[in-house]
């Protein structure tokens, strides 16, 4: 017994959305081409995350000499 049919890009805006997910996220939808942006986009955010937390790291170390400055100042007052 046939219990639906679905037919590729058709039916409401919500079905087409739903289409679409894949073959945007693997960029099967521009060829050769989307899947090297697609790609490249995944190393892109692989290093934004890791310099993110890098500059965190950094700006922490920095405020830790701040405060040990700070402290050292007050002291000598």
């Amino acid at each position: 017994a046939l219990l639906g049919e679905r037919q590729p890009w058709k039916g409401t805006a919500a079905d087409i959305f739903v289409q679409a997910q894949f073959p945007l996220h693997s960029g099967r939808i521009l060829g050769l081409p989307g899947r090297i942006l697609i790609s490249f986009m995944g190393v892109v955010v692989a290093m934004l995350s890791v310099t993110g937390v890098i500059i965190w790291w950094r700006k922490r170390a920095s405020r830790r000499v701040v405060v040990a400055q700070r402290k050292e100042v007050m002291a000598r007052a």
